[in-house]
Formats: C-alpha cells, sequence, structure tokens
C-alpha cells in the first residue's frame, strides 16, 4: 500500500457545501441511499478520481441485525455500486479513507475473531471487493470510533471493556498499512474513558480527544497528546461543574491543538463547545455557539484557506438537525 491520495472529510453535507461555497453553503443536490431498513451513513470521502465513498451500516442488504455499508457515488450523488459486508450479529463501519488502489474501512463488528465485538480494519480495491481484514480486541467489547490516516498506516481509537477495565478505558491502535499491529494505548483509570476523535500534528505526535465520567450524568473533556511510539506526553481536562464532553480534534497552526464538543457550562441548553490547546496542553481559549435549545459537535476539520468546520446536531422544537458551522482560527463564529 502507498500513502494516502485524499484527506478523509467529515460529512457528505460537508464535502457538498465546500463544492458549492459560492452559493452561500446552499447544497447543490441531496440524495437518499437503501431500503426498507434502517441505513445510516457515518463517514465521506472525496474520491482521486471523482465523486464520493460512503460508509456505514445497513439493515435493508445482508443477512445480520447489521452489515458494514459501502457507497460509491459519482459526482452528482448517482450510485455507481454498493457493497455490503458481516456476519450474524451488529456490523458498522465508522469511517474510511481511499489509498492506492482501493480503500480502507475502520469499523465494529459484532462476531469479531476475539469474541464479542472486536474493532475491524477492512481494505477492499477499487470496486469494493475485499481484500483483507484484521480484527483488534479482547474477549470483551471493543468499540471503533474513528480511525485517522498516519504516514505509514493507520490508528484507531475508541473504547475498550475488559475484565481488568470493566468501566470501559479509552484505546488507540495503530496498525501498518497491512494491518499488522505497530503499538496499543490504553487509558486505564477508575473511571469510564472513551477517545472519540483524533488528529496528527505535523511533528507525528498524536492527539486523542474524549470523555471521562467520574460522576455518572456528568462528563470532563479529555484531551491527551502521545509521541509516535505511543507513549503519553501530556493530559488536559476539562472539568466543571456542567456537563463536558469533547467529539473530536484537529491540527491548528503552529503546533496548537482546537477540540469541538457539547457543554453545559453556564446554560441550562448543551451548547456546541470549541477551545483552543496550545502544543503543551494550555488552553487557549474557549468559545460556545447556540441558543436556548440544545446543540453539539461531533467532528471538526480545517477548512478551505483558513479556520475550521465543524458538523453536529441543533435541536428545533422536538427535533434534531444536521447543522455545518464554519469558525475562525480562534475559534470565532463565521
Amino acid at each position: 500500500l502507498m500513502r494516502p491520495t485524499t484527506v478523509p472529510c467529515l460529512l457528505l453535507l460537508i464535502t457538498t457545501a465546500l463544492l458549492a461555497f459560492s452559493a452561500s453553503g446552499q447544497s447543490t443536490w441531496r440524495r437518499t441511499y437503501g431500503a426498507s431498513g434502517s441505513d445510516n451513513g457515518a463517514s465521506v470521502i472525496s474520491c482521486s478520481d471523482g465523486g464520493f465513498l460512503v460508509a456505514g451500516s445497513t439493515g435493508s442488504f445482508g443477512g445480520g441485525a447489521g452489515d458494514v455499508y459501502l457507497l460509491r457515488l459519482d459526482d452528482g450523488g448517482t450510485l455507481l455500486w454498493s457493497r455490503y459486508f458481516g456476519g450474524p450479529d451488529v456490523d458498522h463501519a465508522v469511517a474510511c479513507a481511499e489509498v492506492d488502489g482501493g480503500f480502507v474501512i475502520a469499523c465494529t463488528v459484532g462476531d469479531g475473531q476475539h469474541g464479542s465485538y472486536d474493532m475491524r480494519l477492512l481494505r477492499t480495491s477499487d470496486t469494493g471487493d475485499v481484500l483483507w481484514s484484521v480484527d483488534y480486541g479482547d474477549a470483551d467489547w471493543d468499540l471503533c470510533r474513528g480511525m485517522v490516516v498516519l504516514s505509514d498506516g493507520f490508528l484507531l481509537h475508541g473504547v475498550a471493556y475488559s475484565e481488568a477495565v470493566p468501566q470501559g478505558a479509552g484505546v488507540a491502535i495503530r496498525v501498518d498499512w497491512e494491518g499488522n499491529l505497530v503499538w496499543s494505548y490504553a487509558q486505564e483509570t477508575p473511571f469510564f474513558t472513551e477517545f472519540n476523535g483524533a488528529a496528527v500534528r505535523m511533528d507525528g505526535t498524536i492527539a486523542l480527544a474524549g470523555r471521562r465520567t467520574i460522576v455518572e450524568g456528568d462528563d470532563d473533556g479529555l484531551l491527551l497528546l502521545l509521541d509516535t511510539d505511543g507513549a503519553q506526553l501530556w493530559e488536559a481536562t476539562w472539568t466543571a461543574s456542567a456537563d463536558v464532553s469533547f467529539g473530536d480534534v484537529a491540527a491548528g497552526s503552529n503546533g496548537n491543538l482546537v477540540v469541538c464538543g457539547r457543554s453545559r457550562v453556564g446554560s441550562a441548553a448543551q451548547k456546541i463547545m470549541l477551545a483552543g490547546y496550545d502544543g503543551a496542553g494550555g488552553i487557549l481559549w474557549d468559545r460556545y455557539i447556540g441558543n436556548d435549545t440544545d446543540a453539539g459537535a461531533t467532528a471538526i476539520q480545517r477548512a478551505h484557506g483558513s479556520g475550521f468546520v465543524i458538523t453536529g446536531f441543533t435541536t428545533v422544537g422536538s427535533n434534531s438537525d444536521m447543522i455545518l458551522t464554519r469558525v475562525a482560527e480562534d475559534g470565532g463564529f463565521i
């Protein structure tokens, strides 16, 4: 395998909106995919030869309670091909990336090689045929939350449960281009932790963002940095009297990091939260976006030009809508 030819995008919504920037953020097309069951898209990338790949799960096709679902689309959203993979239990994809000659898919599967739920990395051809797959985990639940493409392989991250850590530990697994394990990291504390997002800085160090639950129903935001060998360099927690959780992290300028997530700090309603950290884990700034209804951010990446784009949700009445937010380098609302 060779280095990736594209950078994974957050949502198809982002890709569409950025391609249509001159249309003031209005979508240029909208499509739905699936059949009579529950079908969900979790990740999308722009492909090097045009169009998109969407990865998620399907309850309409396959023979299990849910299968990994891949959709290859052209630039207009027309379906070129689809594939589904899985066993009798629940299987779903959480992230996808393009590599030379095909794709790699990060999944959580219910029939893993190690027992119960495992993290799985699938390598496919450019037409979606499976070339190989590797499972990671132990006898208990190992749940993948996402994947980052590295210069020499991939990083999977999420949460793992075991007899030693029944409350759940945030985990990161680094593998090479063929899926061979390079190292793994687990944050084993007396409290539940999970890593929802990850980012690679220019120096190769890896940031992990997530949450730690010390009191049930009251999360603290969690950010830490690993060196290239998987050793922890520092940790920063956002501890407040209100619920705070980090959903994702992006590498900013000068080695800084920007996290997004949700917070109830100073507000009865949950808001989108942004925070900037320096390279040593010191807080630089924090921002809150929202009104008197609940909102939250789930993913962030650098925007074209400068600043960041964030996906998430906002509540309108009793319903939740998708939301796309663009901010400046310092988190200022655009």
